[in-house]
């Protein structure tokens, strides 16, 4: 994500005068169907900060999808939060996770 730019203008400038800002971090959120023991790892892990992947794309043997990344992997850094969403009447029950990226996502192959 590109950095705000911070004015810089005084009142001798003839126009507005800008200079990079700090780069902002992405947040990344995700929802997923609920599992208890998924949900119990991640939770451990709340307020922890962790290296994260994303991989995009899987094989398919016996009409079962293994994720392996065979479009994209990407790697950063971040917080991780977890939350239960959902569970009330005529709603599934989800988990939503949330990545505050301390190290944006760098695409790392394919």
């Amino acid at each position: 994500m590109a950095p705000e730019p911070l004015e810089t203008t005084t009142l001798s400038d003839p126009a507005r005068t800008y200079i990079p800002g700090i780069e902002n971090t992405e947040q990344k959120t995700f929802t997923c169907n609920f599992n208890t023991n998924d949900y119990a790892t991640l939770a451990a892990l709340k307020g922890t900060e962790q290296n994260v992947a994303i991989w995009i794309g899987a094989s398919e043997s016996g009409g079962v999808y293994t994720p392996d990344g065979n479009i994209a992997k990407f790697e950063g850094k971040g917080y991780i939060d977890v939350f239960v969403a959902g569970a009330g009447v005529n709603e599934v029950v989800n988990m939503t996770v949330t990545l505050t990226m301390t190290k944006n996502f760098v695409k790392t192959s394919a």
